[in-house]
């Protein structure tokens, strides 16, 4: 009697290496679709993040009657030497159920003596998930904090605080001036975005359409985002401590005061149409504390100098940025967009046939 054994055949070499290469180029391709899903989710919370900043601005507008103030200021001389108080983003937190850091702030006392609890305190709503830089971050690169530490003092008491990745536009000029009552050359009305630090907005003002101007952009930052100095640069600052992150916090513009005592370039709270888009290196946010109001020019950089300039809008998404309108809607912008028809999108008052995309 004659019988076969059986027996059980495993797998060859060049079948296993068959097998380890399909399964890695079915993760190659699923990968970059998980990270888009992601991503999309992220860029949906970043624009709620935007719904829920339109509404509060909407609620302050029906308590007082006009939005937020770019920043509340108190002048030490009766003229235009001014002290920083708050923000438009802290003035919304009671209608961003942020009442805990609403009651915390003292609105008796400049930013920069506010407590560090405070200044430190994070918020979801200022967040945009797409974001990578640290928050709450390292005061660095902060102009008033050279001046303050000069004089022998510090800010808020610690090192650190919370970050906004949505800053306030400013409109397509990008020049810090101030107001009509001491200068003789102010700037014109139909270059007025909507948040500026001597004004508020009302919506009657809003004569191109509040469906056709935007009033918070995206303002992100961290190691992929450098900073350079003036309207239009492209080199980055040679300045390691560049700061291309903004405190919610932070009120007031770096200045050239404070650059003498060190303050590297920074951006701010504020964002303008005069430079594009995502443009990388960021453009500083600075304002010449040095020049009276007679000698100020309030032309856009190119005609004020270097020592007046306002940072771009930009964002971790691919392709442009998400921005709140005048409307309380919220839309995407290429960062491709005509830049003529971008600066006009900026304006409350400028005239321009502009329609959002």
């Amino acid at each position: 009697m004659s019988y076969r054994r059986s027996r059980s055949r495993g797998f060859t070499l060049i079948e296993l290496l068959v097998v380890i290469a399909i399964i890695a180029v079915l993760i190659a391709l699923l990968l970059p679709a998980v990270q888009q899903a992601r991503e999309a989710a992220r860029r949906t919370q970043c624009k709620n993040n935007l719904k829920q900043l339109g509404l509060a601005m909407f609620n302050y507008e029906s308590t007082v009657t006009t939005f937020p103030a770019g920043l509340t200021t108190v002048s030490t001389d009766g003229q235009f030497n001014v002290s920083s108080y708050a923000t438009s983003l802290v003035l919304m937190f009671p209608y961003l159920d942020q009442g805990n850091a609403y009651n915390g702030y003292n609105f008796n006392v400049q930013w920069l003596n506010q407590a560090g609890n405070v200044a430190a305190t994070v918020m979801p709503v200022l967040s945009c998930p797409s974001a990578t830089h640290a928050n709450p971050a390292d005061v660095v690169g902060n102009g008033d904090q050279a001046l303050v530490q000069a004089a022998g003092g510090t800010v808020f008491n610690s090192g650190v605080a919370a970050t906004t990745d949505y800053i306030l536009s400013k409109g397509p000029n990008d020049s810090w001036c101030y107001p009509a009552y001491v200068n003789p050359n102010p700037m014109p009305s139909s270059m007025f975005g909507m948040f500026d630090i001597y004004r508020t907005t009302k919506i009657a003002e809003i004569t191109d359409g509040t469906s056709n101007t935007i009033a918070i952009g995206e303002g992100t930052g961290g190691g992929k985002w450098k900073v350079c100095k003036g309207g239009g640069c492209t080199s980055a600052t040679i300045d390691p401590n560049g700061q291309s992150t903004q405190y919610w916090i932070d009120s007031s513009s770096n200045s050239v005061q404070a650059q003498g005592f060190g303050a590297p370039a920074a951006t701010g709270i504020y964002g303008s149409t005069h430079d594009k888009l995502n443009k990388n290196p960021i453009t500083e946010t600075v304002f010449d504390d040095t020049a009276t109001p007679n000698s100020q020019n309030c032309g856009s950089s190119p005609v004020a100098g270097v020592d007046m300039a306002t940072s771009n809008f930009r964002s971790d998404h691919v392709g442009g940025a998400n921005f709140l309108y005048a409307d309380g809607t919220v839309r995407f912008i290429s960062e491709n967009i005509d830049i003529k028809l971008y600066q006009g999108l900026s304006t409350i008052s400028g005239g321009e046939v502009a329609t959002a995309p």
